[in-house]
């Protein structure tokens, strides 16, 4: 091949097998720009920078600017008037939603009651003000409230309060508080440096089979420790599955058959309420009521009959959950605003432990709650902006650690019941929290005789719908590798811990990418009969084809880095062996090419330039000739700069398979 056509050097996302030509000066010209000065490059990066900014400070208005920074300036200037009644309907569902949910989930971090409103209050609003997505509904969930309550227990070393209503220890448990809130904070900050950094891509370390076991373990984990309010027993919460049932079934005889029936019955209702939403859409407000329907329920029957005190005629009792602060214990005089908390936020008491654990949740919580924000987004036809979003979930989660609200996401079950009861704008938010507002100043006290049963129905009912069996046969299924992902992700969340399992699921889950990564896939190709030009493929998948004599022809269907360069020599050298014994049962001549087809590579690093050069010198102890096909312009610059490319010879290095393989073919005759 001459020096012109070495220049011609491809597209690496044109077909494999394509025997068209390419322009001549693209590959050159990106070889010339990849070659540019760093200097020049950043000059040229500044400019561009500049020029944009010039453009819109001519173009933007005030309003322009702010809308900006603060996404609710822009779409509120757009705001049409028959989107009211739907957002009004979707916030208000949201907030029947939501309080029992976040009150009941204060109580898996360890935390009062009351902490599950306030982490309902303040982020709800920020969020409305800053996000992209206009029907996430954020606030306290079950994952994260249970994975702040493991972390802190052991930052604790295990020593905190059964009840944090009614704290055997108050000053404990306010150490415990602040702790929590502390994690917020960090959270608020990491999310928003993420999002500021525009590095919202993080989230996909996480693969769906991971975070798919983890919930489904962790929903196990979740529903085994509220297991004891349903049946009326005091014991402590554990962290694993096996350990909390078998501590359940130790102290089983101290049961108490009135809490199990009332508790019992509200898991039905719940269950009821779920299959009639799901299968009638115009019961869908049914989804949203549930938790607050046997929350009223119960709140009436306990306040109506006292059953929350023994009496002389009644020597038994079921558990409430008791006083539920509104604010400060001077709350009246505040309005029954949640405290301020800022002056919680240093020292922290524990601060690698606090921030590993905040950076743990963050990366849970970012990949729970932007995932269902792009699904909302699809779903309903708009832009969504994964690193606004981030940055509105950081600036929710100071503001509300500023506000005693301990960390608030995205929840699922709450977004998808704002979705479908019609959510238009964010402004779905603003009544949600407004709702919940009202909530803190006038109603708090009427949830004081809420039965523990019921707490516990809500939160079964509730996490029981993350255990996600489908996914766990649909991976069986179709990619076990995957699978195997899931189930170690799910039984090292429910045996070892909430923060055990996670830690080892991401483990497994590098391990996969690694294992793959090292060991890449080398395809045998040959020609489909009939194309003209002539395509390649794969001989596994298009068996009628047919080998090119006196040459193998190979495709790399993975990067090419430092850590599979041993075990793809290894590929290559085994497939020469086999193309040369077959080629000699076939009676058609000894084997002369190798032609590595290189469009699939998309990374190229030193130990990978290495890797050519070793195999065009041991190829060539065989009597053998080294051809590239199709590389990157990354590829062929690489090769030039350490020379290699000289040893394989640029006449040896083509655009497209069509062309390599008619000029081995040539050089056969």
């Amino acid at each position: 091949m001459s020096d012109e056509l070495s220049d011609k050097l491809l597209d690496s996302g044109s077909e494999e097998g394509s025997g068209e030509s390419r322009p001549g000066s693209r590959t050159k010209l990106l070889i010339e720009l990849d070659e540019e000065p760093l200097a020049s490059r950043g000059a040229r990066w500044w400019d561009r920078t500049k020029q944009r900014l010039d453009e819109r400070r001519r173009s933007f208005t005030l309003l322009d600017w702010l809308a900006f920074f603060v996404p609710f300036a822009g779409w509120i200037r757009t705001y049409e008037r028959s989107w009211l009644q739907s957002d009004v309907l979707a916030g208000l569902s949201v907030a029947c939603m939501e309080i029992p949910q976040a009150m009941s989930y204060a109580s898996l971090a360890g935390l009062p009651l009351s902490f599950g409103l306030y982490g309902a209050l303040a982020p709800c609003l920020v969020f409305m003000l800053f996000s992209t997505s206009r029907q996430l509904a954020v606030g306290p969930v079950s994952i994260t409230s249970m994975l702040l309550g493991s972390g802190l227990r052991r930052i604790f070393d295990g020593r905190i309060n059964a009840d944090p209503n009614h704290p055997d220890d108050p000053q404990l448990q306010a150490e415990y508080n602040q702790a929590a809130i502390q994690v917020a904070f960090l959270c608020g900050l990491i999310y928003t440096a993420v999002g500021l950094l525009r590095l919202g891509t993080v989230v996909n370390f996480l693969s769906h089979s991971v975070m798919s076991g983890f919930m489904s373990g962790a929903s196990l984990v979740i529903a085994s420790s509220q297991l004891k309010y349903l049946l009326g027993i005091n014991v402590p919460r554990l962290g694993q599955l096996h350990k909390q049932l078998r501590l359940i079934w130790d102290h089983i005889g101290e049961a108490s058959w009135r809490e199990l029936a009332m508790g019992s019955s509200f898991v039905l209702v719940l269950v009821l309420f779920k299959a009639l939403a799901n299968r009638h859409r115009r019961l869908l407000f049914l989804k949203a009521l549930g938790p607050l329907t046997v929350s009223v329920i119960s709140i009436s029957v306990m306040s109506a009959w006292r059953l929350y005190e023994p009496t002389p005629e009644r020597p038994w009792s079921i558990a409430q959950v008791g006083h539920v602060p509104p604010g400060k214990a001077d709350w009246a005089a505040d309005g029954g605003l949640p405290p301020l908390t800022v002056g919680w936020w240093l020292p922290l008491r524990a601060p690698a432990a606090q921030l590993g654990l905040a950076a743990l949740i963050c990366l849970l919580d970012a990949l729970e709650g932007m995932s269902m924000a792009k699904s909302l987004a699809l779903k309903n036809g708009y832009e969504q902006d994964a690193s606004q979003d981030i940055k509105a979930l950081g600036l929710a989660n100071i503001a509300g650690s500023a506000c005693c609200c301990y960390n608030a996401t995205g929840s699922f079950s709450r977004s998808a019941v704002n979705n479908d009861v019609g959510a238009k704008t964010q402004l779905a938010s603003g009544v949600c929290g407004g709702v919940l507002l009202l909530t803190l100043l006038f109603a708090t006290p009427l949830f004081q005789h809420l039965s523990k049963s019921t707490q516990g129905a809500i939160i079964i009912v509730g996490v029981l719908g993350l255990f996600d069996l489908q996914a766990g046969t649909f991976l069986w299924r179709v990619n076990r590798p995957d699978f195997a992902v899931w189930l170690v992700a799910l039984l090292a969340t429910a045996f070892l811990g909430v923060v055990e399992g996670i830690a080892v699921a991401v483990l497994v889950a590098l391990g996969l990418v690694i294992w793959k990564a090292s060991f890449p896939r080398v395809v045998t190709l040959a020609r489909l009969p009939g194309t003209s030009p002539a395509l390649y493929r794969n001989q596994k998948m298009y068996p009628v084809t047919y080998e090119e004599p006196g040459m193998l022809l190979l495709r790399i269907d993975a990067p090419v880095f430092f850590a599979n360069c041993v075990p793809l020599r290894d590929s290559i050298r085994k497939a020469v062996a086999k193309a040369q014994a077959r080629q000699r049962q076939a009676g058609g001549g000894e084997l002369r090419w190798v032609i590595l087809n290189l469009s699939p590579v998309t990374d190229f690093d030193v130990a990978a330039v290495q890797f050519v050069e070793g195999l065009l010198e041991e190829l060539q102890g065989q009597g053998l000739r080294l051809a590239l096909a199709n590389p990157s312009h990354q590829v062929v610059l690489l090769l030039r700069r350490s020379g290699v490319l000289s040893k394989v010879g640029e006449g040896n290095l083509w655009d497209n398979m069509a062309d390599a393989v008619e000029n081995a073919r040539l050089s056969l005759v």
